[in-house]
């Protein structure tokens, strides 16, 4: 394989740091955060302003689907930075999750999704947030 070299950045390493990759990947997201360990993988996603009733949460064979909606507020704003309507973020989790296990939790805005290792049946489920 020929390697470019750079004072700046070796590029030889960058298809090491793409094979050492073993996260959950996502299609489309707001800010998100991925803590892996051992045991288990957690993502936390920023949603905001958003009831927990307006989340919902589904898995289909290797894919996690998480969909929200924010409503705007019928009010006159004099400045707005805030995006309103339906977000749809999709991530391809690792075949190691064990997925009647997954967890979710909805705290101050974060939603938690707890994804713990261990064998993968690839069937659809909701998962309910505590």
């Amino acid at each position: 394989m020929n390697t470019y070299k750079s004072s700046v950045f070796d590029f030889s390493d960058l298809e090491r740091v793409f094979d050492d990759l073993t996260v959950l990947s996502p299609t489309k997201c707001s800010n998100y955060d991925i803590i892996q360990n051992k045991n288990e993988q957690i993502l936390e996603i920023a949603l905001p302003g958003i009831p927990k009733e307006n989340i919902n949460i589904e898995i289909d064979k290797n894919r996690l689907l998480i969909t929200a909606e924010r409503i705007e507020r019928d009010v006159e704003y004099t400045h707005r930075t805030s995006k309103f309507g339906k977000t749809c973020n999709t991530f391809t989790i690792p075949a190691d999750i064990k997925i009647e296990n997954i967890l979710a939790e909805y705290i101050d805005g974060v939603l938690k999704i707890t994804l713990p290792r261990g064998e993968n049946e690839n069937k659809k489920n909701v998962i309910k947030i505590i």
